[in-house]
């Protein structure tokens, strides 16, 4: 909001200097009835000596105030776009991205037994992901908040380690990213998608569900007899 505005900017045509009268400007023109005070010159000329072009330029005028409300709504609608950007992850980013997925993973809804491998992440691991598969990285204001890795698998683009900064979570990153792998597994040729994730994060399951995942196979970590984890599949059409 713009400061309280001095009286005299609420003068009709300014503080100090005057505007002359249309009519005075304009040849032939009737002369403008004036009253005592100068700050009604231009409300009381007639109407015959109004500018042509004053309504019809108001549709523009308009238009360029609903263009202008268009543009401010889509900021607000999308608060991070402006500043948010996703690209590939690069091996100068392995040090980076592991210290963002060990933090993701760490801050899990709910503790996973066995302890995920992710909390293990070092630049090195992450480099040998990157070398073997790639990845994209999402930054926001030059900094890396979000970050997923990928490789192909059994004829199906793999997904793993996707890591959201916990102070940047439920702003669509995690989508986001998801929908750059997509993009990545087609073109690559690729018509499935996999991924795997633990039972017991239901909110994890249910992110995955709403990309299109479906529960494909439960699998179990080495020295459990129950599954811990499962599988999940999307079809690309």
């Amino acid at each position: 909001m713009m400061p309280s505005s001095p009286a005299s900017w609420n003068r009709p045509c300014g503080s100090t200097r005057l505007t002359p009268p249309i009519a005075e400007r304009l040849p032939h023109a009737p002369r403008a009835i004036t009253s005592r005070s100068p700050w009604r010159w231009r409300s009381r000329l007639w109407p015959s000596t109004r500018p042509r072009n004053t309504r019809s330029s108001r549709p523009f005028l308009r238009a360029g105030a609903q263009r202008s409300s268009a543009a401010e709504a889509a900021a607000v609608a999308d608060p991070y776009a402006r500043h948010h950007s996703i690209r590939g992850a690069e091996l100068r980013d392995a040090a980076v991205i592991a210290d963002l997925v060990r933090l993701a993973f760490a801050a899990q809804s709910r503790q996973t037994n066995p302890p995920s491998s992710a909390l293990q992440e070092t630049a090195a691991t992450i480099a040998d992901h990157l070398a073997r598969g790639g990845g994209a990285v999402l930054e926001s204001d030059g900094a890396i908040v979000g970050v997923v890795l990928w490789a192909e698998e059994d004829g199906a683009l793999y997904i793993g380690r996707l890591s959201v900064d916990p102070e940047q979570r439920r702003q669509g990153i995690a989508r986001a990213l998801m929908d750059e792998a997509e993009r990545e597994a087609r073109r690559r040729g690729l018509t499935r998608m996999t991924l795997g994730v633990r039972l017991e994060l239901e909110e994890n399951r249910r992110l995955f569900r709403s990309c299109g995942f479906e529960d494909a196979v439960l699998k179990s970590h080495e020295g459990f007899s129950e599954p811990t984890w499962v599988l999940m599949e999307r079809r690309l059409t």
